[in-house]
């Protein structure tokens, strides 16, 4: 900080957006790059696109100089001697001096020896060609480091050393690597849906929400709905408000009355389902309580389901009813109820009685089955 604070200067960065950033209104940024952009403006605002090629100053910290200012080659941890023995002893050299490929191979002095090292210029910096003996050397020397991917370990050896098929080898050594594979996790493992168990009688798990405001309907403006997990038996009760009362007694009312007591509900966490009411009706009832995930209709998707269909329903009979809709929700629910399930290869009455719903305007008779007529 003290270096830069109170002087003039200005930033290279090949991040070209961060150029534009400070410009740019602030109410089009986070909170977070507000922050961030404002303790950049402290020191300086003059921010200047480089590309990341022309930015050398700053990637010197990441790439292993390999030569000098004059071309000569740099002693390092790669013993560059042996390199250029090995390379007059290896029988591919003639083919890379001959090759027609885009490297431009010239042959340049290794500092402290009179030995010559083949190397490729064409980006502009040294890049030996490494023997066949060598190169699993160069690749666990780089690739050990921290162990990273195939694709960036062939840039971090690509960047520094060059030889036929090189794409290929060292994707299929980083891949084969004990280390990597008995470390890191090879895929993004997405953890399973975790699915409720089909109960094996009716009535024993219910689907509950609600559905609303509609528009104001002889006082009604809500739907508590409710759909049996194991038929579909589906059941829209009308409420005046949505509170955990009137939930608590449509249930009571209207479904349990009825079908009896269900050994598992499931629901929504909306407020109505979280109140102390209706946890004290769920341990009066000896009922077990299966909250969805928050925010995900697609875990309460049987019941979410339903009500696309009944609220299409309803506003296709809205005209005939005068806009009324609680005058067409039992003939509404009829038509659900006495709809084949395709999956299912009848429909939810059929499941509940045991025989199809007699439909109005039905002229014929439905027989049993081996039944004849006198």
């Amino acid at each position: 900080r003290y270096f830069v604070e109170g002087r003039e200067f200005h930033v290279n960065t090949d991040h070209k957006p961060l150029t534009y950033a400070i410009s740019n209104p602030s109410d089009k940024h986070s909170p977070r790059q507000t922050r961030h952009l404002s303790y950049i403006a402290e020191f300086t605002t003059d921010l200047r696109y480089l590309k990341g090629e022309d930015n050398v100053v700053a990637d010197t910290l990441s790439r292993a100089e390999l030569c000098d200012q004059n071309n000569a080659i740099t002693s390092s941890a790669v013993d560059y001697e042996r390199m250029a023995q090995l390379q007059r002893e290896d029988d591919e050299m003639p083919a890379y001096r001959t090759a027609i490929t885009g490297l431009q191979l010239v042959d340049l002095p290794l500092l402290d020896s009179t030995d010559t090292l083949l190397c490729d210029i064409s980006q502009g910096y040294a890049r030996p060609v490494v023997p066949r003996v060598l190169r699993r050397d160069i690749f666990d020397q780089l690739h050990n480091l921290s162990h990273p991917g195939g694709k960036a370990t062939k840039r971090l050896v690509s960047a520094r050393f060059v030889w036929h098929g090189l794409n290929r080898e060292v994707t299929q050594w980083a891949r084969n690597c004990c280390s990597c594979q008995q470390s890191k996790i090879q895929r993004h493992i997405a953890s399973p849906v975790h699915k409720i168990d089909i109960p094996d009688r009716r009535f024993d798990a219910i689907h509950v929400d609600i559905v609303g405001p509609l528009p104001h309907s002889q006082g009604y403006n809500y739907l508590f709905t409710v759909v049996d997990r194991f038929t579909r038996w589906p059941e829209a009760i009308p409420m005046v408000n949505a509170t955990a009362e009137c939930c608590a007694r449509a249930l009571l009312d209207q479904w349990i009355s009825r079908f009896g007591v269900p050994s598992t509900i499931i629901s929504d966490r909306g407020r109505q389902f979280e109140s102390n009411l209706w946890t004290e009706l769920m341990k009066i009832m000896a009922c077990t309580r299966v909250r969805t995930t928050s925010y995900h209709p697609q875990a309460n998707g049987m019941v979410e389901r339903f009500h696309r269909q009944l609220k299409s329903s309803l506003k296709s009979r809205l005209e005939a009813a005068a806009n009324c809709w609680i005058l067409v929700l039992p003939t509404v629910l009829l038509g659900i109820r006495a709809a084949v399930k395709e999956d299912l290869g009848c429909s939810s009455a059929e499941l509940v009685f045991g025989m199809p719903l007699r439909l109005p305007g039905q002229f014929f008779e439905q027989l049993p089955a081996g039944h004849v007529d006198d």
